[in-house]
């Protein structure tokens, strides 16, 4: 699968974009932004293949948004979608892959696809070399060939992540029946369990993945090899929480994009709130610490930034 994101500040023409990509079944739409400075803020963490970048947009056009994200060394091809011709020796000047015009139709897309196969951009297991794990927002799980690994049932899916919340310490099998099956009786209860461990355990294995889960006397834990977790990342920096300099503010700006929504926003589990209320005040902090460092070096326009991007993760509370 090839990962994409969309930036245009028109929204059904965007719309329209991706509904021309995704009737292709080879991409998959990670991320699209009405808002290029919210753009420029989350596509790092997001790690694409390619960015289809609008070119006429206000405060920050696609060019300037595109010159920007090259110079955090994003690994990623970059796609102008333009009204005007004239731009195309602008895209041609910052490497782009290609320049689509408006209204784009199949023929743009597919000479898209073609000129990134034959640029021959390692696929599957040599592209992806981790497994992914995406906990802000919904819960997604991307293999090493970078395709995602459906759930067998919500209860799985549950199980996985409150294994995956607890993975340094385990978490004992009565927890789990109590968060997960409150109300079957103990029998029933530890049944349920038993056959969403093995169920889990199936599925992942069969998609590649490279987890365990262990059962030492009722307490379970799982061990993840060669996968990446965005919650995971973020927990590891804010126990570290680095001193600020040059370089250590590339990891500030890193972890922060990685938060693109609250965790686990759109599970509802109950047993899930006090997790992420606290990744919530840790976000917060890092954030203002990072608007405070700006403000010190007199880069308003970075604070102010960041500012934003605060409020409108707080807003959608």
């Amino acid at each position: 699968m090839i990962r994409v994101v969309i930036v245009d500040d028109e929204p059904l023409v965007l719309n329209l974009l991706k509904k021309r990509l995704k009737d292709r079944g080879d991409i998959d739409i990670i991320g699209e932004f009405t808002d290029s400075e919210e753009a420029l803020e989350k596509i790092p963490g997001l790690e694409p293949d390619i960015a289809f970048l609008d070119v006429e947009m206000p405060e920050m056009d696609g060019i300037e948004l595109a010159s920007k994200l090259q110079r955090r060394n994003i690994d990623m091809d970059i796609v102008f979608v333009t009204a005007y011709e004239q731009y195309a020796v602008e895209a041609f000047k910052l490497n782009a892959l290609h320049y689509i015009l408006k209204p784009v139709d199949d023929t743009g897309v597919t000479e898209v696809l073609r000129r990134m196969s034959k640029k021959s951009k390692p696929q599957g297991n040599e592209r992806y070399k981790n497994s992914r794990i995406q906990l802000f927002g919904d819960v997604v799980i991307l293999n090493q060939s970078g395709e995602k690994v459906n759930w067998v049932t919500a209860k799985a899916k549950e199980l996985f992540v409150l294994l995956l919340i607890h993975q340094k310490k385990g978490v004992n099998k009565w927890h789990i029946i109590e968060h997960l099956w409150p109300d079957s009786d103990s029998e029933k209860a530890h049944q349920n369990l038993y056959t969403t461990v093995f169920r889990l355990k199936r599925s992942l294995k069969e998609a590649g993945m490279e987890v365990d889960i262990e059962n030492n006397d009722g307490h379970y834990r799982i061990i993840l090899r060669n996968t990446n977790c965005d919650w995971c990342q973020f927990q590891s920096f804010v126990v570290r929480k680095p001193e600020f300099n040059d370089k250590t503010v590339k990891e500030y700006e890193k972890i922060i994009s990685l938060y693109t929504a609250d965790l686990l926003e759109s599970c509802g589990w109950i047993w899930s709130f006090e997790y992420q209320e606290n990744c919530r005040i840790q976000y917060k902090g890092l954030v203002e610490s990072l608007v405070q460092y700006y403000k010190k070096i007199n880069d308003c326009v970075a604070a102010d930034r960041l500012h934003k991007s605060l409020e409108r993760i707080l807003r959608e509370d």
